[in-house]
């Protein structure tokens, strides 16, 4: 899946692909205990390990606005991912996750998960399934508001 984000304060683009082999990726190992405290690093990206570029954000960086696409495969994903946005989102911010539906459940939890962390969701269907698609529930938004 794909993530970015506009920083907080003067707009700058952040941008995190975990499909991409060149500089500026970061991929997340999600079978291990990642924290929503600990910062994200990667051997990749510019530094060569550390915090030396796009290998990982500095714990206090939060954005104004985040998106991301397709990060809902795994019952982990809906745990950790509402850490990491209540964790990267600025007060007032916004956050949209797009993606097909492959698990209604697991959409279900994230949701519940994101309300946990004190954060404001509204689900949008975007589309049904079409041709031979075999998506659960076809394809949807999630606007997210840390108020």
């Amino acid at each position: 899946g794909t993530g970015g984000a506009g920083k907080a304060g003067n707009n700058t683009a952040k941008a995190v692909d975990s499909n991409s082999s060149g500089g500026g990726s970061v991929s997340l190992d999600t079978q291990s205990q990642l924290s929503a405290t600990q910062p994200i690093s990667s051997s990749k990206g510019g530094g060569g390990g550390g915090c030396g570029g796009w290998g990982c954000l500095p714990p206090g960086d939060v954005f104004d606005f985040v998106f991301g696409s397709d990060l809902l495969y795994e019952p982990l994903h809906a745990e950790v991912l509402p850490k990491v946005i209540k964790r990267r989102l600025a007060p007032g911010g916004r956050c949209r996750i797009v993606g097909a539906v492959r698990n209604r459940a697991m959409l279900d939890t994230l949701q519940a998960n994101l309300r946990k962390q004190g954060l404001d969701v509204t689900e949008h269907h975007l589309d049904d399934n079409h041709g031979d698609d075999w998506y659960e529930d076809g394809y949807a938004a999630l606007e997210i508001t840390h108020s």
